[in-house]
């Protein structure tokens, strides 16, 4: 996956609570247990727990291996105000 701000549109959208697993719990056992543990999968790559810390480290692999990827919008512009309320 190398673009991280689709995934984080995604993730979003189907944890909506229009479309949330709590709430549409019969059209989620629908899904497969092998599709369910790949979107769990993907909701890490770009979960905000220790700070980014599974997308940053996936950000900074593919960077070290010179390859281009979409980083997702909302990690950078928090670096971005963050960086300039330090200085």
């Amino acid at each position: 996956m190398k673009n991280f701000e689709l995934l984080s549109a995604i993730v979003s959208g189907l944890n909506s609570c229009a479309c949330s697993p709590n709430r549409l719990k019969k059209s989620w056992q629908l899904v497969s247990k092998r599709l369910r543990a790949l979107f769990e999968d993907l909701e890490l790559q770009i979960s905000p727990v220790s700070n980014y810390q599974l997308y940053r480290e996936s950000s900074n692999a593919l960077r070290e291996n010179s390859q281009n990827y979409i980083p997702a919008l909302s990690v950078l512009l928090r670096d971005i105000v963050a960086t300039n309320i330090e200085s």
